[in-house]
């Protein structure tokens, strides 16, 4: 399609007219839940019958640390050994009652619940400003039990009491977008309104997914659009 379009559909600087491709085979690549390729699945019923239906991994953040040690004896040898360490984080940003917020606290965990199956990681709950809280669990990829699922793991961990104490009475401030674009606001004379924070947008298309009425239509940005993470990119 056309590109650098106006919303009333003017020609805007960026302007460039889309190209029309003519083939008797076309192989579309859009990646995980692309918005033409949403239309096209709906246009020709590719989902219908189908045996192997899209997946999706929503919050999941995968680091990857790497550290060489280099030693060099008389004899002119060299050993270098190479330690990686991949792990899945989990992460969910929390307003809680006053009564349960202190600013600053920090609270690193080991163990449970993941030594229940074998498993390595820690989880961690930062109180930060606003009556925010960020909670999260590190599962390391090391694990070998094949039934482990790091988001239910997860589900549990905030129920052990040290956690649990602080997200009582909470809800988590994501909802089905993880960095606020989608805003409910409150007006001068009391009445509310729909706010939509496009600049906040971290192109994760959980909005797309999650809306439970369905009717986001997620859509790649023009070039230049960059991210904003806000509080989301602090505690990465």
């Amino acid at each position: 399609g056309d590109m650098g379009v106006g919303l009333n559909g003017e020609h805007k600087d960026a302007y460039m007219p889309g190209m029309e491709l003519r083939g008797k085979y076309t192989f579309f690549a859009e990646g995980c839940r692309g918005h033409l390729g949403k239309q096209l699945i709906e246009h020709f019923a590719l989902e219908k019958d189908t045996q192997q239906p899209q997946h999706y991994g929503i919050g999941i953040g995968i680091g990857i640390g790497i550290s060489i040690s280099i030693s060099i004896s008389i004899s002119i040898s060299i050993s270098i050994s190479i330690s990686i360490s991949i792990s899945i984080s989990i992460k969910e940003l929390w307003r809680v009652p006053p009564e349960n917020h202190h600013l600053g606290l920090v609270v690193h965990s080991a163990g449970w619940p993941l030594n229940e199956s074998d498993s390595s990681g820690g989880g961690f709950l930062y109180h930060l400003e606003d009556h925010q809280v960020a909670v999260g669990l590190i599962t390391d990829l090391s694990y070998s039990n094949p039934y482990v699922s790091p988001f239910d793991e997860f589900q549990r961990y905030k129920h052990h009491p040290v956690i649990k104490q602080y997200l009582d009475g909470g809800e988590p401030v994501q909802r089905y977008c993880p960095a606020g674009v989608y805003e409910v606001v409150d007006n001068a004379d009391g009445s509310k309104r729909f706010q939509i924070n496009a600049q906040n947008c971290v192109h994760c298309k959980t909005c797309d997914i999650k809306d439970p009425s369905q009717n986001i239509i997620w859509v790649t940005p023009e070039g230049a659009g960059g991210k904003n993470y806000k509080n989301m990119q602090k505690y990465n």
